[in-house]
Parts: structure tokens; sequence; C-alpha cells
């Protein structure tokens, strides 16, 4: 599992590379996440190629939208696939954090530049 990551106007566009985000792959997810989120920052954090997330995953994402609302951040999670959108919907995720459909959608939620 990597993370490709492209800034923009409205914050960081990151990508997870991976079919699944669990136990064994969360400390590399926290490390390569981590100089990301810096104080004010959006994180457009895109999962089209996820499949599987487990309660390590949740947790990471949990970790890293508290740090980014500490700072006066954002994370808005996008391009969520069937089965991921099914656990996120049993943990009812979407009320700590947005989960938008596309891209597109979590940029039109995005602050703009300062």
């Amino acid at each position: 599992m990597t993370i490709a990551h492209e800034t923009l106007p409205a914050g960081t566009l990151v990508t997870v590379c991976g079919e699944s985000l669990d136990v064994g792959m969360i400390d590399a997810f926290k490390q390569q996440m981590q100089p990301l989120m810096s104080a004010g920052t959006t994180i457009i954090l895109n999962l089209e190629h996820v499949l599987f997330v487990d309660s390590s995953a949740l947790g990471a994402l949990l970790l890293c939208q508290r740090q980014l609302a500490r700072n006066h951040g954002r994370l808005l999670i996008c391009n969520v696939t069937a089965q991921v959108r099914t656990q996120f919907d049993l943990v009812h995720i979407q009320r700590v954090m947005p989960v938008y459909a596309t891209v597109a959608d979590a940029l039109a939620d995005a602050p703009g530049p300062p």
C-alpha cells in the first residue's frame, strides 16, 4: 500500500493505492499521511482503489480527522467503493467526517485558498 498525493488550490488530494487498508498496512498509512497533515490543511482522501478496510483503518481515519480538526484542517473522504461504503455505514462514519461520491464533490465542499 502506498499513497499518491497532489497539491491542489483547495487542499491535498491523497489517493490510496492498494486494495485493502488493514492492520498490516496501517502503520505505513499513518507514516505517509503524517507529513501531509499540516495546520489548516484540507485532505481529500480518494479511496477508489480500496476494496476493504478493517477496524484499524477506521481508527486511523478517525485519528487523522481529529489531528486535522485540532489544527483547523479537514479530512474529506471520496470515491468510496460499495464494499467500503457498507463498512462506513455500519459504523456511521459520515457522522464524524464527510464522505463524498467523487473527488469533484469533495473539492466543491473544500475551502478554497486563503
